[in-house]
Formats: structure tokens, C-alpha cells, sequence
């Protein structure tokens, strides 16, 4: 995915997945709060995308996320990321990050945990094979 051989010309998918996320991470916090879920779907499906490739190991993949912001992106979702605490028996809900994403069936505490997820999954992939 870093350099197709056969092609007429080269593109580095992986830097492409890398560039997509530094542009959704900034984002992220504000979709949660307005219960949009879509965009944190988007971001485990690209992280989810970078793991696959990176597994086996793939050393070419692994250095080119390596080399590139990919773990600073990740430090700064775990860094921003914070569940909202539970309510208790007839206490009223006043955060939208609370209430389930309309068509999702979770709430944004579940979508928090699942990207969570999907990041430590990711690091744990570049992580195979090494020395």
C-alpha cells in the first residue's frame, strides 16, 4: 500500500489513511458532543484499515506509519477522550453525550470505548514483529 509496482504511478495509500485521520482528529470531540457518530465510524474503519496492513508483519507499512504523526494522532485522542460519567436513577440527563446515537443504538460512551479500542488494537499490530 505504500508503492504499487505494476501501476503507471505510485500512491501511498497509507500516508493517505494517516493524512485522513490528522484531519478527523481535531473533529472528533465536537461529533461525539453533538451525538454524530459517523465521523467516529469513519475514524475506526480508517484505524481498522492500518491495522490489517500493517499486520503480518508488513515492514514497508510499519515504518511508513512509524515515520509519520500516527502516534502523536493517537496520543492525542487518548489524551482528549473522556467518558461522561453515568446517571443514576432519576437524575436528569443535561449532556448530549450521553443520550444513544440516533441510528447507532449506542451512546457516545460506547462509540469512546470502540475507538479506544480500534487505536490500542492498531498499536498493538505495529508492535508484530518486532525485534
Amino acid at each position: 500500500l505504500v508503492r504499487q509496482k505494476n501501476g503507471t504511478s505510485s500512491h501511498n495509500v497509507m500516508k493517505s489513511l494517516v493524512d485522513l485521520i490528522e484531519v478527523i482528529q481535531p473533529l472528533l470531540l465536537d461529533a461525539l458532543w453533538l451525538n454524530d457518530g459517523d465521523l467516529v465510524v469513519l475514524t475506526i474503519q480508517v484505524v481498522d484499515t492500518i491495522s490489517e496492513a500493517v499486520q503480518g508483519p508488513h515492514r514497508a507499512n510499519q515504518r511508513t506509519i512509524l515515520a509519520s504523526n500516527y502516534l502523536a494522532i493517537v496520543n492525542r485522542i487518548f489524551s482528549s477522550i473522556v467518558y461522561t460519567p453515568l446517571l443514576k436513577d432519576g437524575e436528569k440527563n443535561t449532556t448530549p453525550s450521553d443520550h444513544h446515537i440516533p441510528g447507532m443504538g449506542s451512546s457516545a460512551n460506547d462509540l469512546k470505548c470502540w475507538l479506544k479500542a480500534s487505536l490500542l488494537n492498531c498499536c498493538r499490530s505495529l508492535l508484530e514483529g518486532a525485534d
